[in-house]
């Protein structure tokens, strides 16, 4: 007679844990295919909350792991909720979401900063005379005063300047 021939089959089993009291886990029959992949998912948790310092359950009792971490004795929850009441902080019923910044600030502040850095690439782009005209345009010189300090045609400068113009508004149009 073989020694396996008489053994009995291998029973698995899934931690349970109860809800009145934390500390305790009721074992519930598993099949081995269940039971492997159960184990997998809860092994992979814990492994990932030990590395981040919040699950201190000692070896010996991993067999009650259920990966429900929030209900478990040996977890330390470091995580604060934008949900958390702060009593006694900034006012009763407050939340730390109510202190949170308002994130169209912070998209407007990306969005101008943005549109700053293009138009600085745009206008370094240009000739030292088309700079000049740029220049002496947005001060409000006329054609005429800016032909007269660049030394060239009035027409010139309106050729040049159209051209800049039609430049900047074809690289910024999604600004526009």
């Amino acid at each position: 007679m073989k020694k396996h021939d008489n053994q009995k089959p291998k029973k698995y089993y899934y931690p349970l844990r109860r809800e009145n009291d934390r500390n305790s886990v009721d074992l519930v029959p598993v099949t081995e295919e269940q039971y492997e992949e159960l184990t997998k998912l809860i092994n992979r948790k814990r492994k990932r909350e030990q590395r981040a310092g919040r699950c201190l359950c000692p070896k010996q009792y991993f067999w009650k792991c259920d990966a429900d971490c929030d209900n478990c004795q040996y977890y330390k929850s470091d995580w604060i909720s934008l949900d958390q009441a702060l009593n006694g902080f900034a006012g009763l019923g407050s939340i730390l979401l109510d202190f949170l910044a308002d994130d169209s600030c912070l998209a407007e502040t990306i969005e101008k900063r943005a549109l700053s850095e293009t138009l600085e690439l745009l206008l370094d782009s240009f000739s030292k005379e088309e700079q000049e005209i740029i220049r002496l345009f947005s001060e409000g010189h006329s054609e005429r005063e800016i032909a007269d300090k660049v030394g060239c045609s009035q027409k010139t400068v309106n050729n040049k300047k159209r051209a800049i113009f039609s430049m900047l508004l074809e690289n910024l149009k999604d600004w526009l």
